[in-house]
């Protein structure tokens, strides 16, 4: 693997330079929700525009590479480019020939692993944001040379930050007014019961975990051009942040 890293500006708040990402494909934020009450997180990762996407848990290690990772002694790395995804509860019930019942109403994949070709690393304790590529990656799968493909994000980047295109970040609140309700699919009597359950099981010795979960349902409420998934994000955030 050979890596390539240039500086960017740093940015306090990196949902802004996030913005841009919004709308691409399978984008990928991890926000450390750095503020006064978080002030000890560090890093905040954005990846977009994956080389290549695997839905299937057989198909993994015949993708995987072993990579030499170079050493750095001016940046902290948290992460270079390579696989981000998820694998559900559900990923590994055919090995163990378990019966899955879950309704996927959604229609997810019960694994998404996503191969990236570059990250954008925001680093608030150094006060510093970098973007770092994979110079061979860029070259096989994107159909340009590195430079041009990585020009244009950062000339993008800039024209979005430089324009205040990010001014749908500062939306009125949506999920606050009257009629917009949070439904679980549960109720609390339904949850105290299975969480008796659960902690029977655990004083019994059954098992040591379980992740009692439950579907929260946004009623009267309508996704638009004006206000989309990644405005929600921004808005709970604002309601609940949590460290990451």
């Amino acid at each position: 693997m050979s890596y390539k890293i240039i500086d960017l500006q740093y940015i306090n708040n990196t949902s802004k330079l996030f913005n841009f990402f919004s709308d691409k494909e399978y984008s990928v934020l991890f926000d450390s929700s750095i503020s006064t009450k978080f002030p000890n997180t560090r890093f905040d990762i954005i990846a977009a525009n994956p080389y290549k996407v695997i839905n299937n848990i057989q198909d993994i290690k015949k993708n995987l590479e072993i990579t030499h990772i170079p050493k750095n002694n001016k940046y902290d790395i948290p992460f270079y480019p390579g696989a981000i995804g998820y694998f559900s509860y559900e990923s590994n019930h055919e090995s163990f020939n378990i019966t899955n019942n879950k309704q996927n109403d959604f229609e997810l994949p019960d694994v998404t692993i996503c191969f990236y070709g570059f990250a954008i690393i925001n680093d608030h304790k150094k006060k510093s944001c970098f973007l770092i590529y994979d110079i061979n990656k860029i070259k096989k799968y994107y159909n340009s040379s590195h430079e041009s493909y990585i020009n244009n994000i950062i000339n993008n980047i800039n024209n979005n930050l430089n324009n205040n295109l990010n001014n749908n970040l500062n939306n009125n609140n949506q999920i606050s007014q009257k009629n917009n309700k949070f439904i679980p699919n549960v109720s609390f009597a339904q949850y105290k019961k299975q969480f008796d359950i659960i902690k029977e099981l655990i004083t019994q010795g059954d098992c040591y975990q379980i992740n009692l979960t439950q579907r929260f349902e946004l009623k009267n409420f309508n996704f638009n051009e004006n206000y989309t998934p990644w405005n929600l994000f921004i808005d709970l955030k604002k309601k609940q942040p949590c460290a990451i």
